[in-house]
C-alpha cells in the first residue's frame, strides 16, 4: 500500500523522499522471518523462492549466473576465467541499462529506473511486466567479479556499483544483503575506500569491519578500573541561539545536554518571541534537563531582535537588510561576545548576523534554506554564496533535520552536502514501547521509497501490513 502506488514520472524532476534510518530496521525483519544471511535455497510458501525481482530467478541467464557465483563464493571467491568472462557477457548485454540518465532525477540509469517498477508491480508478477525487470543486483555483482579480476579499470567498475545502488540517492535501492547474492554493499564500499590496498573478499570485510566483544574480560576490566576513575569538572558552554521555532531551538541543545560529556549548558535564545505563541513555560517545557539553564533576559539584545523580526512567532516575514542588522547586533552585543563560546542557528539566513564575528558557528535547520530571505534575485544570490562559503569554513559546522531537506539544500546551493541529523524530541521524555509483538511502527513517506515494498514481499506476514495516515 506504501508503495503500490508510485508513478513512472516520479523519477522525473520530482525530490526522491527516501527513507533514512530504515535500512537496518529491514535487514533485521528479513533476517528474523527467513532466518538471515544469503542463503539462495530459502522458500515463501508459493513456492517462488527469494523475490524474483531481487534474485532475478525468472531469467534463465542470471538465475544461472547467480547459482555459479554463489558456488565461487563457496570455494572462498577464487578468480575464475570462465565466471568473468559471464560476468563481462552479462555487462555488455545490458549495458544500455546502467549509463546515467541526465533527465532522471539524480541521473538514475534506466536500469535503476526500471529496478524501482519492477519491485512495485504485483507479487509474482516481475516477469510479465511489458519490460523485463532489471537485475540490479546481479549487475552489482557482475561489475564487483569483474573488478575482483584485476581489470585495469578496477575503481570505476566500483564506483559505478555502488551509484548503481542508490549513492546519489541516500541508497534507496541498497537491499542487497537481504537478496541471494552473496555480496553486500559493503563489499563494494569497502575496496573503494582504499584503492591502493590489496583488493579484499567478503569474508576480509566482515573480520575488519566486526567488533567482538568478551563480556566477562570487558566487566573485569570496568571493576579493575572503577576505583582508578577520575572525576573531571563540568565544562561549562554559552551558546547563544537564534531562530524563531521553539521546539527546534531546543533540538540541538537537548542532544547536547545528554551526549557531550560533562557540559553545562548555559544558553540564550536571542529572539525571545517564538513559535508557537501559546507555549506554556518555555523553559519548563523545552530546557527542564538538568544540564541546560534556560534564560529570561530582556535587555537591548532582545529589543533589537523584537524590532528587526516583529512577527518572528507568527510570520515568515523576510528579515530585510540582514547586513545593517549584523552590524547593529555585533554594536549592541560587543560587550557581552566575551562570554559566549559557540552561536548556534536554527534559520539559515539568520546564520549571516554571526558571519563575520569570527566565533564557532554551528547550524542546524529544520525550514527550507530561503525560508526568511526576500525574495529578490540579487539577494538570494548572495546568500546563497555566503551561505556556502560558511559552510566550507572550519570553525562552521551545518546540519538538517531530514533527507528532504538535505536534498532541496544541495539542490539550491550544490556542495557541501549537509548532513543529516533527525530531530528526537528529547524535551518529551517520552520513549516508544513497542506492546504489539507481530506489529512494526516505520516511518516512512508513502511513496518513491522501496522499504515498504521489499518488506511486503519478502515477509509472508506481509500481505496483512497497512500503513496509516
Amino acid at each position: 500500500k506504501a508503495c503500490g502506488h508510485l508513478l513512472w514520472d516520479g523519477w522525473r524532476g520530482n525530490m526522491i523522499h527516501c527513507c533514512e534510518g530504515m535500512l537496518l530496521l529491514a535487514s533485521l525483519l528479513i533476517a528474523a522471518y527467513l532466518g538471515g544471511g544469503n542463503d539462495s535455497s530459502a522458500t515463501k510458501p508459493d513456492g517462488h523462492g527469494r523475490w524474483e525481482v531481487l534474485d532475478c530467478s525468472w531469467d534463465p541467464a542470471w538465475d544461472g549466473f547467480r547459482r555459479r557465483f554463489i558456488e565461487n563464493a563457496q570455494a572462498g571467491y577464487p578468480v575464475e576465467r570462465e565466471l568473468v568472462l559471464e560476468a563481462q557477457g552479462l555487462l555488455q548485454e545490458h549495458a544500455k541499462d546502467l549509463a546515467v540518465d541526465e533527465l532522471a532525477a539524480y541521473g538514475a540509469s534506466p536500469g535503476m529506473q526500471n529496478f524501482f517498477t519492477g519491485c512495485n508491480a504485483p507479487p509474482g508478477l516481475a516477469a510479465s511486466l511489458p519490460q523485463r525487470p532489471f537485475c540490479l543486483y546481479g549487475v552489482v555483482a557482475a561489475l564487483w567479479l569483474v573488478a575482483q579480476s584485476g581489470h585495469p579499470d578496477q575503481q570505476d567498475l566500483l564506483g559505478h556499483a555502488n551509484f548503481l545502488l542508490g549513492s546519489t540517492m541516500r541508497h534507496t535501492l541498497d537491499f542487497m544483503e537481504s537478496s541471494g547474492w552473496p555480496l553486500s554493499s559493503l563489499d563494494v564500499h569497502a575496496n573503494l575506500q582504499r584503492p591502493d590496498d590489496e583488493f579484499r573478499l567478503p569474508a576480509q570485510v566482515r573480520r575488519e569491519y566486526s567488533v567482538v566483544v568478551d563480556a566477562g574480560v570487558h566487566s573485569h576490566k570496568q571493576a579493575r578500573q572503577q576505583g582508578h576513575r577520575n572525576v573531571h569538572a563540568p565544562i561549562r558552554i554559552v551558546v547563544w541561539e537564534i531562530g524563531v521555532h521553539a521546539s527546534l531551538s531546543a533540538e540541538p541543545l537537548q542532544m547536547w545536554a545528554r551526549f557531550v560529556p560533562r557540559a553545562e549548558i548555559a544558553h540564550r535564545n536571542l529572539v525571545r518571541d517564538q513559535y508557537p505563541q501559546w507555549l506554556p513555560d518555555r523553559c519548563a517545557t523545552l530546557y527542564s534537563h538538568p544540564r541546560l539553564q534556560c534564560d529570561s533576559i530582556e535587555d537591548e539584545i532582545s529589543a533589537l531582535f523584537r524590532r528587526r523580526i516583529p512577527h518572528s512567532a507568527t510570520s515568515k516575514d523576510p528579515v530585510e537588510r540582514i547586513d545593517d542588522f549584523a552590524q547593529e547586533f555585533a554594536a549592541v552585543a560587543r560587550d557581552q561576545l566575551h562570554d559566549v563560546d559557540v552561536f548556534l542557528c536554527t534559520v539559515a539566513y539568520l546564520c549571516l548576523l554571526v558571519d563575520k564575528l569570527r566565533f564557532p558557528v554551528l547550524g542546524y535547520f529544520g525550514h527550507p534554506l530561503l525560508f526568511m530571505v526576500p525574495r529578490t534575485d540579487e539577494v538570494r544570490r548572495m546568500f546563497w554564496k555566503r551561505f556556502v562559503t560558511m559552510a566550507a569554513s572550519a570553525s562552521v559546522g551545518f546540519a538538517v533535520s531530514d533527507p528532504f531537506l538535505q536534498m532541496q539544500y544541495e539542490y539550491q546551493v550544490g556542495t557541501p552536502q549537509l548532513p543529516v541529523i533527525r530531530t528526537h524530541a528529547l524535551y518529551t521524555d517520552a520513549t516508544h514501547m513497542p506492546m504489539r509483538a507481530n506489529e512494526v511502527l516505520v516511518l516512512d513517506r508513502p511513496h518513491e521509497c522501496v522499504l515498504m515494498c521489499i518488506l511486503q514481499r519478502l515477509l509472508p506476514e506481509a500481505a496483512s501490513f497497512s500503513s496509516g495516515s
